[in-house]
């Protein structure tokens, strides 16, 4: 798998979303700490199955390939390696004026949805991101099902994808725009995403989520940032926030 640089632009279909940046927004700047400290838990699961995040001591990464039912615990988990230790969630959004990643933070208790796509970056400067090398690539967690899936992006068709804790990544190639989840036989599965991508740059953290299946489209961005790249692309790293669920507000609830 090539690397490809380029900045991109993300286009939020959802009318709840931009309730929530329009409610409260602030442009926040990611920690750039170690995640991998074994004396906090803040670590990577088990490295040999590259299934996410969970305790370095333990191993006990948050999937197994076998799917996540949305609103399960396990996917509850998951998306709660997103939430920072105050309980928030940030949301990433490219300003094109200022050529940076603005973010924005809100109450965990946002829903998250099953479908992600992982962008994976360097630190930010005071809170709004200049652009720099990097790569965008796609991880996915489960959808709550087994059906084949592509994701299309222009003219370009990506390979094959289980939405069932996905261990690899797929970089965006340079210059396209208008990306969209399919099924095999190229029915959409969800929202079409605007992206305009440039060579030679590159941005700061990013994490974007697709609600497969479902008339929503939301990015959030992981409270962490990477400072390298795999260079096998063989799986994200982040961080268990099991702390920011209130068990009496919360909405994980598999029906």
């Amino acid at each position: 798998m090539t690397s490809q640089l380029f900045p991109s632009r993300a286009f939020l279909a959802s009318t709840s979303l931009l309730a929530l940046l329009a409610s409260g927004c602030v442009i926040e700047e990611p920690p750039n700490e170690d995640t991998s400290d074994a004396t906090t838990g803040d670590g990577d699961g088990d490295d040999t199955t590259g299934d996410g995040d969970g305790d370095p001591d333990t191993g006990d990464g948050d999937g197994d390939g076998d799917g996540i039912c949305p609103g399960s615990e396990a996917f509850c988990t998951e998306a709660e390696s997103h939430c920072g230790p105050d309980g928030t969630l940030e949301i990433c959004q490219y300003n094109p004026e200022n050529d940076c990643i603005e973010h924005f933070v809100v109450n965990c208790d946002a829903e998250v949805g099953p479908g992600s796509m992982c962008v994976t970056v360097d630190p930010t400067e005071a809170g709004c991101t200049q652009p720099e090398e990097a790569l965008i690539r796609f991880v996915n967690l489960s959808d709550g099902g087994a059906e084949p899936t592509r994701f299309k992006i222009g003219e370009w068709v990506g390979p094959e994808l289980e939405f069932s804790q996905s261990e690899g990544y797929q970089p965006f190639p340079v210059g396209a725009h208008d990306v969209s989840a399919t099924n095999l036989e190229d029915l959409v599965l969800s929202n079409e995403i605007g992206y305009v991508f440039e060579a030679g740059k590159k941005y700061t953290v990013a994490a974007m989520g697709v609600y497969m299946g479902h008339p929503n489209v939301w990015i959030n961005v992981d409270s962490h940032v990477d400072e390298a790249i795999p260079a096998d692309f063989s799986r994200m790293t982040g961080r268990a926030r099991r702390s920011c669920r209130s068990p009496t507000t919360s909405r994980c609830m598999c029906s």
